[in-house]
């Protein structure tokens, strides 16, 4: 996020690139606000950080905006915009950039907010109510928002931000409760607590905007049937009103999908880059969401994009993205991510 003091030095380079068709020299922006070149310096090395600038070694007028570079995986600053900024990170407050975009746009939301302060976030807050009206706005009719939460345990007992959050968005927003997946981690074993479980799940409650989802294919979800290619016998049903069908051979199907509980890998997943993040979820995580609930050349946001894991999917899966992160930081390095982990070959689902 930009500072009072790094703004209008930020202003001032960007208007006398577009004036003169090349940068000011350090000098240059020391003259304009009658300060000290190492001052200077250390507010572009601060813009430059935060993924607001380039500057080539110590070659003189090589200040360059980063959103000028030709691709498709440059950070822009928070603006207002025209059209739904696609195939853009962008570095801002999440509620207030949602806020510029245009009203039932986007197909799909995955995420996971820095809930309860559990991980240190760069000292930024966060509002998951107004987050909610924003996610809700934006989601076109059909949409849904998959959102990775669980809660922190205090004094012996447990935050309920994920319970209270599910009840506000559906009470507050009209989103339904599609279902809440459990999201079961098998990581490294540890955490042996001498008075409490180990925690080993997180919850994603999906919400749903509208009627019914737009889009829903399951069959990449399914898993292995225990007695798949088995006929079993006695497969007798009783049914809500209490009528018992009689017992018949059944033959079992060789997969099922996995219902409510997906199970995910965590140990080992995903590169060192991505775990400069203090808190992140598996990389196929996304992709099963994107793929059950999205049509082809769909719009995916992540409004808490973190290391940049959703928007890696959601490119590699051939549909456009929008990720948003308040933290420079964390914008810089989902834009590595999207650089070095995105297929060369993409092809559209």
């Amino acid at each position: 996020m930009l500072t009072k003091k790094q703004k209008p030095i930020l202003n001032f380079i960007e208007s006398n690139i577009k004036r003169n068709e090349y940068s000011p020299s350090l000098e240059d922006v020391a003259k304009h606000f009658d300060l000290a070149i190492s001052t200077i310096h250390e507010h572009v090395e601060g813009l430059k950080e935060g993924g607001y600038l380039e500057k080539i070694g110590n070659q003189p007028r090589s200040i360059k905006l980063l959103q000028e570079k030709e691709n498709n995986f440059t950070i822009e600053n928070n603006k207002n915009y025209d059209a739904l900024p696609l195939d853009k990170i962008i570095c801002g407050d999440t509620v207030e950039v949602m806020k510029k975009f245009p009203p039932n746009s986007v197909d799909i939301v995955v995420t996971s907010p820095p809930y309860d302060s559990v991980r240190d976030y760069k000292g930024f807050s966060l509002d998951l109510h107004a987050s909610g009206k924003e996610i809700y706005r934006v989601l076109k009719n059909g949409g849904v928002a998959a959102m990775v939460i669980q809660d922190q345990t205090k004094n012996f007992g447990k935050s309920l931000t994920s319970f209270r959050t599910i009840i506000d968005w559906c009470d507050s927003f009209g989103f339904k409760l599609f279902e809440t997946v459990i999201y079961r981690k098998y990581g490294a074993e540890g955490a042996w607590w001498n008075k409490r479980f180990r925690v080993d799940h997180e919850y994603i409650p999906i919400f749903l905007k509208g009627d019914r989802p737009q889009y829903f294919d399951k069959e990449h979800l399914k898993i292995p049937s225990k007695h798949g290619g088995k006929t079993m016998t006695g497969g007798g049903t009783r049914l809500t009103n209490g009528v018992r069908i009689a017992t018949r051979p059944i033959t079992i199907n060789l997969t099922k999908c996995r219902g409510t509980i997906w199970e995910y890998l965590t140990a080992g997943d995903g590169s060192r880059l991505k775990h400069q993040h203090p808190a992140t979820f598996p990389n196929k995580l996304p992709y099963d969401f994107i793929q059950c609930f999205c049509p082809p050349n769909s719009v995916v946001l992540d409004p808490f994009l973190g290391s940049g894991t959703t928007t890696v999917a959601a490119k590699n899966l051939g549909h456009k993205y929008i990720g948003i992160d308040i933290a420079p930081e964390y914008c810089a390095i989902a834009k590595k991510r999207m650089a070095e982990e995105v297929s060369k070959n993409i092809k559209l689902i």
